[in-house]
């Protein structure tokens, strides 16, 4: 397994660790990867457009990037600060952190939120010590340091967002239903599933997934398992088969035919050419 240490460009590895000093405007407006994020502002404003909405971020503040969020950098200092990381789907699996439902319903439909200027020095603390051991390939201590920074931060997100955030209950349901798809997605590809373990008619859930997020509740499962597929065939030795067995699928020819269709080339071409 290799590691790398840089905030730009295409995420190949597991997790990638960076910090940014100076122009924001010179960092690339968006990036179209298999990955999630979270980027803390630390000096600056940047006005971006999430998920086709205009925010401002005004530092110090923590900003999660969902996998499939899309994020544009509208406008930013000349002298700010960021630091963060990104990590593939099979990553995050690997740490193992006990993220509520409701707290994920939350981070998706409000992926920014304030920290304390002395919360955000413990926060860069930890990014700094990341960045020296990523580069040494010491899992076991790298995923011991995220865990005990996600637990650190979950807090500080939930007081953040309950008292002044309430969800719609649109919001909440499309929110549980990613959770369930991006916890499930490997075993169960079908939307009647997920509607049954929600309590609700698939077409009440299509429904509000659908205005929620601007996606068709099918369209969110084949995009999960689209990252999930992509992050096993960039960052594992895993045959296709093995990839193909980990994702639920009935045998390697489905799969082969369900990755040419979403993405426009075989799995094997796929990773032969990243």
């Amino acid at each position: 397994m290799k590691w790398r240490v840089s905030l730009p460009g295409q995420l190949s590895d597991d997790l990638v660790v960076g910090m940014y000093s100076g122009d924001i405007n010179s960092i690339p407006t968006s990036q179209h990867t298999p990955i999630y994020a979270l980027q803390f502002l630390v000096k600056g404003t940047l006005v971006v457009e999430l998920n086709h909405k205009r925010v401002e971020l005004q530092a110090p503040c923590a900003h999660f990037i969902y996998a499939d969020h899309t994020a544009h950098l509208i406008s930013g200092n000349s002298d700010g600060k960021i630091y963060g990381f990104s990590f593939s789907p099979s990553f995050g699996n690997e740490l193992r952190v006990d993220v509520p439902r409701a707290v994920f319903a939350k981070l998706y439909a409000h992926p920014v939120w304030t920290i304390s200027e002395e919360r955000m020095q413990t926060v860069i603390r930890y990014l700094e010590l990341l960045h020296d051991v990523v580069p040494t390939g010491e899992r076991a201590i790298v995923t011991h340091l995220l865990r005990s920074l996600y637990y650190y931060l979950a807090l500080d997100f939930i007081e953040e967002t309950t008292p002044r955030t309430q969800l719609t209950r649109s919001e909440a349901i499309t929110g549980r239903f990613l959770a369930l798809v991006e916890q499930e997605c490997c075993n169960h590809h079908n939307i009647e599933w997920y509607a049954s373990e929600l309590c609700l008619t698939t077409k009440y859930v299509a429904n509000v997934v659908k205005q929620v997020t601007g996606r068709p509740a099918g369209q969110c499962i084949d995009e999960a398992i689209i990252r999930h597929a992509r992050s096993f065939l960039l960052s594992t030795p895993l045959s296709i088969q093995e990839v193909s067995n980990r994702l639920g699928f009935q045998n390697q020819s489905h799969f082969g035919t369900f990755f040419r269709r979403e993405m426009g080339v075989s799995p094997k071409q796929y990773r032969m050419q990243q």
